[in-house]
Protein backbone atom coordinates (compact mmCIF):
# COMPACT_ATOMS: atom_id res chain seq x y z
CA UNK A 1 0.00 0.00 0.00
CA UNK A 2 1.04 3.57 -0.68
CA UNK A 3 -0.61 6.91 -0.04
CA UNK A 4 -2.82 8.44 -2.72
CA UNK A 5 -3.98 12.01 -3.21
CA UNK A 6 -7.66 11.70 -4.00
CA UNK A 7 -9.18 14.63 -5.89
CA UNK A 8 -10.83 17.00 -3.44
CA UNK A 9 -13.50 18.14 -3.54
CA UNK A 10 -15.21 15.73 -5.88
CA UNK A 11 -15.17 17.07 -9.47
CA UNK A 12 -18.49 18.66 -10.44
CA UNK A 13 -19.50 15.85 -12.81
CA UNK A 14 -18.79 13.27 -10.10
CA UNK A 15 -20.62 15.22 -7.39
CA UNK A 16 -23.60 15.68 -9.68
CA UNK A 17 -23.70 11.98 -10.53
CA UNK A 18 -23.59 10.93 -6.89
CA UNK A 19 -26.27 13.44 -5.86
CA UNK A 20 -28.54 12.40 -8.71
CA UNK A 21 -28.11 8.67 -8.11
CA UNK A 22 -28.51 9.03 -4.35
CA UNK A 23 -31.93 10.61 -4.93
CA UNK A 24 -33.10 7.57 -6.88
CA UNK A 25 -34.65 4.55 -5.19
CA UNK A 26 -32.17 2.21 -6.89
CA UNK A 27 -29.40 4.60 -7.83
CA UNK A 28 -25.81 3.50 -8.34
CA UNK A 29 -22.53 5.07 -7.25
CA UNK A 30 -20.81 3.19 -10.09
CA UNK A 31 -21.41 5.74 -12.82
CA UNK A 32 -18.96 6.24 -15.67
CA UNK A 33 -17.74 9.56 -14.27
CA UNK A 34 -17.19 8.12 -10.79
CA UNK A 35 -15.32 5.06 -12.08
CA UNK A 36 -13.12 7.09 -14.43
CA UNK A 37 -12.18 9.57 -11.68
CA UNK A 38 -11.43 6.87 -9.13
CA UNK A 39 -9.37 4.97 -11.69
CA UNK A 40 -7.41 8.17 -12.37
CA UNK A 41 -6.91 9.08 -8.70
CA UNK A 42 -5.69 5.60 -7.76
CA UNK A 43 -3.40 5.41 -10.81
CA UNK A 44 -5.23 2.34 -12.10
CA UNK A 45 -4.04 0.35 -9.06
CA UNK A 46 -5.87 -1.65 -6.45
CA UNK A 47 -5.22 0.36 -3.31
CA UNK A 48 -4.66 -2.80 -1.25
CA UNK A 49 -2.50 -5.24 -3.25
CA UNK A 50 -1.04 -2.61 -5.63
CA UNK A 51 -1.71 -4.63 -8.78
CA UNK A 52 -2.12 -2.50 -11.90
CA UNK A 53 -3.99 -3.12 -15.14
CA UNK A 54 -6.89 -4.63 -13.25
CA UNK A 55 -9.23 -7.02 -15.05
CA UNK A 56 -11.57 -7.15 -12.05
CA UNK A 57 -12.43 -3.60 -10.98
CA UNK A 58 -14.44 -2.86 -7.85
CA UNK A 59 -15.56 0.49 -6.51
CA UNK A 60 -15.16 -0.28 -2.83
CA UNK A 61 -16.62 1.45 0.19
CA UNK A 62 -13.64 1.94 2.49
CA UNK A 63 -16.13 2.14 5.37
CA UNK A 64 -19.05 -0.29 4.84
CA UNK A 65 -22.22 1.69 4.27
CA UNK A 66 -24.57 -0.90 5.82
CA UNK A 67 -27.54 0.68 4.09
CA UNK A 68 -26.67 4.26 5.06
CA UNK A 69 -27.09 6.15 1.79
CA UNK A 70 -25.00 9.10 2.99
CA UNK A 71 -22.07 6.72 3.46
CA UNK A 72 -22.90 4.75 0.31
CA UNK A 73 -22.74 7.81 -1.95
CA UNK A 74 -19.95 9.64 -0.13
CA UNK A 75 -17.17 10.46 -2.60
CA UNK A 76 -14.57 10.26 0.18
CA UNK A 77 -15.60 6.65 0.87
CA UNK A 78 -15.18 5.27 -2.67
CA UNK A 79 -11.88 3.49 -3.43
CA UNK A 80 -10.51 1.46 -6.34
CA UNK A 81 -9.83 -2.19 -5.58
CA UNK A 82 -9.68 -5.53 -7.32
CA UNK A 83 -12.26 -8.23 -6.67
CA UNK A 84 -9.74 -10.38 -4.80
CA UNK A 85 -8.92 -7.68 -2.26
CA UNK A 86 -12.46 -6.40 -1.89
CA UNK A 87 -13.84 -9.87 -1.17
CA UNK A 88 -11.01 -10.68 1.25
CA UNK A 89 -11.55 -7.41 3.11
CA UNK A 90 -15.28 -8.11 3.42
CA UNK A 91 -14.60 -11.47 5.08
CA UNK A 92 -13.84 -10.09 8.56
CA UNK A 93 -15.31 -7.08 10.34
CA UNK A 94 -11.90 -6.23 11.83
CA UNK A 95 -10.75 -5.26 8.32
CA UNK A 96 -13.17 -2.33 8.43
CA UNK A 97 -10.57 -0.73 10.71
CA UNK A 98 -7.37 -0.50 8.65
CA UNK A 99 -4.97 2.20 7.54
CA UNK A 100 -6.46 4.73 5.13
CA UNK A 101 -4.18 5.27 2.14
CA UNK A 102 -5.95 8.56 1.37
CA UNK A 103 -5.23 9.94 4.83
CA UNK A 104 -1.80 11.62 4.68
CA UNK A 105 -1.40 11.08 8.42
CA UNK A 106 -1.43 7.31 7.82
CA UNK A 107 2.04 6.49 6.50
CA UNK A 108 0.99 3.22 4.95
CA UNK A 109 4.34 2.36 3.34
CA UNK A 110 6.42 3.48 6.32
CA UNK A 111 4.54 1.96 9.26
CA UNK A 112 4.51 -1.39 7.46
CA UNK A 113 7.52 -3.15 5.97
CA UNK A 114 6.94 -4.99 2.68
CA UNK A 115 9.42 -7.70 1.67
CA UNK A 116 9.60 -10.12 -1.24
CA UNK A 117 12.53 -12.55 -1.26
CA UNK A 118 14.68 -12.27 -4.38
CA UNK A 119 14.42 -16.02 -5.02
CA UNK A 120 11.83 -17.08 -7.65
CA UNK A 121 9.74 -18.88 -5.04
CA UNK A 122 10.56 -16.37 -2.31
CA UNK A 123 7.94 -15.62 0.28
CA UNK A 124 6.24 -12.33 0.99
CA UNK A 125 6.66 -10.90 4.47
CA UNK A 126 4.54 -8.03 5.81
CA UNK A 127 5.72 -6.57 9.12
CA UNK A 128 4.10 -3.98 11.39
CA UNK A 129 6.58 -1.36 12.57
CA UNK A 130 4.60 -0.50 15.66
CA UNK A 131 7.36 1.57 17.26
CA UNK A 132 6.81 4.25 14.59
CA UNK A 133 3.17 4.96 15.39
CA UNK A 134 0.51 4.99 18.11
CA UNK A 135 -2.02 3.52 15.64
CA UNK A 136 -1.08 0.00 16.64
CA UNK A 137 -4.47 -1.65 16.21
CA UNK A 138 -5.17 -0.43 12.69
CA UNK A 139 -1.60 -1.19 11.62
CA UNK A 140 -1.93 -4.74 12.96
CA UNK A 141 -5.29 -5.15 11.21
CA UNK A 142 -3.80 -3.90 7.96
CA UNK A 143 -0.86 -6.30 8.19
CA UNK A 144 -3.21 -9.22 8.81
CA UNK A 145 -5.32 -8.24 5.79
CA UNK A 146 -2.28 -7.87 3.54
CA UNK A 147 -0.96 -11.29 4.53
CA UNK A 148 -4.34 -12.81 3.65
CA UNK A 149 -4.34 -10.89 0.36
CA UNK A 150 -0.94 -12.21 -0.71
CA UNK A 151 -1.45 -15.76 0.63
CA UNK A 152 -5.14 -16.42 0.04
CA UNK A 153 -7.78 -17.73 2.43
CA UNK A 154 -9.58 -20.39 0.33
CA UNK A 155 -8.50 -22.53 -2.62
CA UNK A 156 -9.85 -19.92 -5.05
CA UNK A 157 -8.33 -17.04 -3.10
CA UNK A 158 -5.02 -18.92 -2.95
CA UNK A 159 -4.96 -19.21 -6.75
CA UNK A 160 -5.79 -15.53 -7.06
CA UNK A 161 -3.03 -14.70 -4.58
CA UNK A 162 -0.59 -16.84 -6.56
CA UNK A 163 -1.34 -14.75 -9.66
CA UNK A 164 -0.66 -11.56 -7.68
CA UNK A 165 2.61 -12.98 -6.37
CA UNK A 166 3.66 -13.86 -9.91
CA UNK A 167 3.10 -10.27 -11.03
CA UNK A 168 5.01 -9.05 -7.99
CA UNK A 169 7.91 -11.42 -8.74
CA UNK A 170 8.20 -10.14 -12.31
CA UNK A 171 7.99 -6.50 -11.25
CA UNK A 172 10.62 -6.90 -8.54
CA UNK A 173 12.94 -8.76 -10.92
CA UNK A 174 12.80 -5.82 -13.33
CA UNK A 175 13.45 -3.38 -10.52
CA UNK A 176 16.44 -5.30 -9.17
CA UNK A 177 17.83 -5.68 -12.69
CA UNK A 178 17.67 -1.90 -13.15
CA UNK A 179 19.52 -1.43 -9.86
CA UNK A 180 22.27 -3.81 -11.00
CA UNK A 181 22.61 -2.11 -14.38
CA UNK A 182 22.72 1.34 -12.80
CA UNK A 183 25.62 0.42 -10.50
CA UNK A 184 27.52 -1.67 -13.05
CA UNK A 185 30.69 0.26 -13.91
CA UNK A 186 30.62 -1.15 -17.45
CA UNK A 187 27.18 0.33 -18.21
CA UNK A 188 27.41 3.07 -20.88
CA UNK A 189 26.46 6.53 -19.64
CA UNK A 190 23.41 6.81 -21.90
CA UNK A 191 22.08 3.44 -20.77
CA UNK A 192 22.76 4.38 -17.16
CA UNK A 193 20.77 7.60 -17.58
CA UNK A 194 17.86 5.71 -19.14
CA UNK A 195 18.02 3.15 -16.34
CA UNK A 196 17.79 5.92 -13.77
CA UNK A 197 14.63 7.17 -15.46
CA UNK A 198 13.18 3.66 -15.22
CA UNK A 199 14.07 3.44 -11.53
CA UNK A 200 12.39 6.80 -10.90
CA UNK A 201 9.21 5.56 -12.60
CA UNK A 202 9.28 2.32 -10.63
CA UNK A 203 9.42 4.23 -7.34
CA UNK A 204 6.41 6.41 -8.14
CA UNK A 205 3.07 5.56 -6.55
CA UNK A 206 1.67 4.93 -10.04
CA UNK A 207 3.95 1.91 -10.45
CA UNK A 208 2.80 -1.61 -9.47
CA UNK A 209 3.89 -2.78 -6.01
CA UNK A 210 5.62 0.51 -5.16
CA UNK A 211 5.78 -0.23 -1.43
CA UNK A 212 7.90 -3.33 -1.99
CA UNK A 213 10.37 -1.43 -4.18
CA UNK A 214 10.65 1.41 -1.71
CA UNK A 215 11.57 -1.02 1.04
CA UNK A 216 14.37 -2.45 -1.11
CA UNK A 217 15.69 1.11 -1.19
CA UNK A 218 15.14 1.80 2.51
CA UNK A 219 17.00 -1.35 3.53
CA UNK A 220 20.24 -0.35 1.76
CA UNK A 221 22.05 2.84 2.75
CA UNK A 222 23.53 3.38 -0.69
CA UNK A 223 20.20 2.90 -2.43
CA UNK A 224 18.51 5.07 0.15
CA UNK A 225 20.97 7.88 -0.42
CA UNK A 226 20.63 7.69 -4.20
CA UNK A 227 16.95 6.93 -4.70
CA UNK A 228 14.79 7.85 -1.70
CA UNK A 229 14.55 11.35 -3.13
CA UNK A 230 12.39 9.94 -5.94
CA UNK A 231 9.58 8.74 -3.68
CA UNK A 232 6.61 10.87 -4.77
Amino acid sequence: MVNFDKTQPAPNKVAQDLAREKAKISGTYRTRNVIEQIHFDFKGKCYVCECKGLTSINVEHFVPHKGDRDVEFDWDNLYLSCGHCNNTKLAKAVYDNILDCCNPAHRVDEWIKYEKDAFPKGKIKITALLSLTDNKEIVANTVELLQKIYEGTTIIKSLEAEAIREQLKEEMAKFRKNIRVYYDSSTPSIERSNTLLSIKRQLKKSSPFTAFKRWVVRENERLKQDFEQYFD
